[in-house]
């Protein structure tokens, strides 16, 4: 008897609550979103990440400025982006504003002017 309670308590969760195969139209829907969601993210109109901008301005200047942080050895990557007029080096992609802030304030001193941002807003 005591082994059927210990069977009822422990089991029964992983019997009942199974997760099953997404099948059909479902499948469908489920991977059209995920595309959705990866497209808006890429074009940065999903604001799920902190970034860090440390330039803004011409071409040169900012190759001139991700080759100088290149230089620093610093663990986040910097890409250029452009956003008319200015091109602008970005840092990081952070889930968190603090630890976005966290990265700031490694950048602060060689980059005085940079800020965190979400893109998009």
């Amino acid at each position: 008897m005591k082994l059927f309670v210990y069977f009822l308590i422990f089991a029964s969760p992983l019997l009942g609550f199974s997760q099953t195969e997404i099948k059909g139209s479902d499948a469908q829907l489920v991977e059209s979103l995920t595309a959705k969601k990866s497209q808006l993210e890429s074009s940065f109109k999903l604001k799920s990440v902190y970034k860090i901008q440390v330039f803004s301005g011409d071409i040169q200047a900012a190759k001139e400025v991700k080759k100088d942080y290149d230089h620093l050895g610093l663990d986040f990557e910097a890409m250029i982006f452009y956003e008319s007029p200015n091109y602008k080096v970005w840092v990081g992609s952070f889930r968190t504003k603090l630890d976005a802030d966290r990265a700031f304030i490694e950048l602060k001193d060689d980059f005085p002017h940079a800020f965190v941002f979400q893109p998009g807003r």
